[in-house]
């Protein structure tokens, strides 16, 4: 996958635009909005410092954020195209004022041809690098609040662990029953990370080895002693075969890692469709 870099002054002409794909259909979606902050924390851009970038556009000609971006290298463009596409087709209504401003921008500033279904997979499956960001390891880019990790991963070990439905506790305590969950620099190349739940106890390969899949998540909050992941992303796979995107987003996922400072202490993954939460403890 490609590696990309973008100047700050690249990233306000994108948003500029970005801001204008928003705007072209009168409207505005929360998932639109969503969009725009996933894609700026890609690139190291906080939410906050979105909002300063989005008001900064408001003082830039539009022709010069054309010109930005038809410079841009080939590998630079197919992400606008993507992007711009992927941001037209998330609220789930494609307007013929949206479509009509994506061939207007490709014209002008020679992007590459594409259409919406290759945008949406472009995007879930871009790869990530920010050369102004240096990596850090996996346990300190946690704690850290970093979504770009160096190479490597952490294991937590629970012996214990306790599920949840609906806030409530079921099934009861599960003691002695061991569960390892896997943290690592995200296995595709992608922002952020790669989470599993897998049983050592089990046999490699066989029903139950895996009680939870890989999944890529990255950091949406810190705090003092914990760390907030969601999964982001599709299954391009299921989508493929026809799986609908709200089932097959990696959004119904998430994890809780509470820490010393240290080491990890416990997680709680959290099944967010389904309002289940397991937690894994040491007892």
């Amino acid at each position: 996958m490609e590696h990309l870099h973008f100047s700050k002054d690249d990233m306000v002409a994108i948003i500029h635009l970005a801001k204008m794909m928003v705007a072209a259909d009168g409207k505005v979606h929360p998932n639109e909005g969503k969009l725009m902050k996933d894609e700026s924390l890609r690139f190291g851009i906080s939410p906050i410092e979105l909002a300063r970038l989005i008001e900064q556009t408001s003082h830039v000609k539009a022709e010069n954020s054309l010109a930005r971006i038809a410079a841009m290298t080939d590998s630079q463009k197919k992400y606008v195209t993507a992007y711009l596409g992927a941001l037209m087709a998330v609220d789930g209504d494609i307007n013929d004022k949206e479509m009509a401003l994506w061939s207007f921008v490709s014209l002008i500033c020679g992007l590459p041809t594409m259409n919406i279904a290759d945008a949406i997979v472009y995007i879930t499956t871009l790869d990530y690098s920010n050369e102004d960001n240096p990596k850090i390891g996996i346990f300190q880019s946690l704690i850290q609040g970093s979504n770009n990790p160096s190479e490597g991963s952490i294991t937590f070990s629970s012996n214990t662990h306790q599920r949840y439905e609906n806030g409530m506790p079921t099934r009861g305590e599960q003691n002695g029953c061991h569960r390892d969950i896997v943290i690592e620099k995200n296995i595709s190349g992608n922002i952020g990370y790669s989470v599993s739940v897998k049983n050592p106890d089990a046999i490699p390969g066989s029903w139950g080895a895996t009680p939870m899949g890989t999944k890529p998540m990255k950091i949406i909050s810190t705090g003092k002693d914990k760390v907030e992941l969601r999964g982001y992303g599709y299954d391009t796979t299921a989508v493929s075969m026809g799986v609908p995107m709200s089932d097959a987003t990696f959004e119904n996922y998430g994890m809780t890692i509470h820490h010393n400072g240290s080491e990890v202490t416990k997680c709680i993954i959290h099944l967010i469709e389904r309002n289940v939460d397991i937690d894994y403890y040491v007892k």
